[in-house]
């Protein structure tokens, strides 16, 4: 709060960054209460404003901060170059998540839902481990796991290696709790690779546009979808790569990006 209340400068504008999503409030609730009635006590929310990165995230904030003034505008995704075709089977799939390790992510969830799929799958998660007793929790889930499935952890990569990670995979699976933007979904799609990710992400509507599923999820509805990705001809899969690359495309438009940022900022 320190740089908020004391900083001298024109623009004070605070990136919520999903923090304010009901889904990331419940987590560690107590002490984000503590915060936020902190915040208000000294009323920073009527010396700076807040920017929302749709217009979802805006009304979180006004739930909150009733008088906020808020600006929309949204994140500049790297677009990455699609990545060559890797080929397909139908009963095998190879999926990837890329984030931190948290119970916001759901790694555990996309675990337990693996025990239920008789395809062969190989999952492989790259991210930091954020909460160690919630990554034990995974490990033992993944010794449980049957002879089919295969686990594989890296650590953190860095973002230049991402576009290598991507390559040799058939599908991206991250179904958070809440995103408030979820750049590793951005740069998923426009690598070409389908995604599985929950309904309370930005991008919505995956089904449809042929680029993945959103998902409600839990255990069963995630075994469902990943064993539909399974089971598929590689004439269908590279319909669905074809799909996340137009989709992402058709969401981003950087032009009106930066009009945005421009009336943010007083430009």
């Amino acid at each position: 709060m320190v740089p908020l209340l004391y900083a001298k400068c024109r623009n004070k504008i605070l990136s919520v960054r999903g923090m304010l999503h009901p889904g990331a409030l419940s987590q560690k609730a107590f002490k984000k209460k503590l915060f936020l009635k902190a915040f208000k006590w000294v009323r920073l929310q009527r010396k700076i404003k807040f920017q929302a990165t749709d217009n979802t995230e805006a009304v979180f904030i006004k739930k909150i901060f009733k008088k906020a003034n808020v600006f929309v505008a949204g994140n500049f995704p790297r677009i990455l170059q699609p990545q060559a075709i890797t080929s397909k089977l139908p009963g095998e799939l190879k999926m990837l998540s890329i984030g931190i390790i948290s119970p916001m992510k759901n790694y555990g969830l996309v675990l337990q839902a693996l025990k239920g799929v008789k395809a062969t799958i190989t999952y492989s998660i790259y991210g930091p481990v954020k909460e160690p007793a919630y990554w034990e929790e995974c490990l033992q889930t993944i010794q449980q796991l049957p002879a089919n499935i295969h686990v594989n952890y890296h650590k953190e990569i860095t973002p230049n290696d991402v576009p290598s990670k991507l390559e040799g995979n058939h599908l991206f699976i991250l179904p958070s709790k809440s995103e408030n933007f979820g750049h590793a979904i951005a740069e998923a799609l426009s690598a070409g690779l389908p995604v599985i990710t929950s309904n309370t992400v930005p991008w919505l509507g995956l089904a449809a546009a042929n680029a993945g599923e959103n998902v409600e999820p839990t255990t069963e509805n995630l075994k469902n979808v990943i064993e539909k990705f399974s089971t598929m001809e590689e004439k269908e899969w590279m319909q669905y790569c074809k799909g996340a690359g137009e989709y992402i495309l058709k969401r981003v438009d950087v032009d009106d990006l930066k009009k945005d940022y421009a009336i943010m900022f007083d430009l």
